[in-house]
């Protein structure tokens, strides 16, 4: 047995809406003077709830002073828009708001793309890469010395 309040917060309903359904006997419980007993919490709601569901997006986050990217999984917001607008601080820098690059579903569906970023941390890649590379080279003295 529940109270109406009660039934409202695990239902998820306006206390209104509960005793609406108590009346019309979607909801089984039993009037005691002017109040409402709820017996049975086995309601189901027939279309979603207005306002919007929030859903889950993997954002793809980049701090615009040093280019620390990282990705949040699991951020929830009601739009793509809501979405691209989180703020959430550069580890590296305490007042910094970290810009969002990327958004895309929990599926890896990519939802909206910033079109500047790709090119930058590719041209940033390619670099790293060529630093890596110039270790490697053998130098001509090296190579004559081996053959």
């Amino acid at each position: 047995m529940y109270s109406v309040e009660e039934a409202s917060k695990l239902l998820g309903l306006d206390p209104s809406q509960v005793r609406r359904l108590l009346r019309s006997g979607e909801i089984k419980g039993k009037k005691l003077a002017r109040d409402w007993v709820v017996l049975e919490l086995n309601y189901k709601r027939k279309r979603r709830p207005k306002g919007g569901i929030r859903m889950q997006f993997i954002l793809k986050l980049k701090c615009p002073i040093c280019g620390y990217l990282d990705e949040g999984v699991g951020h929830e917001a009601k739009s793509v828009w809501q979405a691209r607008h989180t703020s959430i601080h550069c580890p590296h820098h305490e007042d910094v708001d970290m810009e969002v690059v990327e958004v895309a579903s929990l599926e890896g569906e990519i939802l909206w793309q910033d079109s500047t970023w790709r090119r930058e941390d590719e041209q940033i890649a390619r670099e790293i890469d060529s630093w890596g590379n110039k270790g490697q080279r053998k130098s001509k003295s090296e190579k004559k010395a081996k053959s």
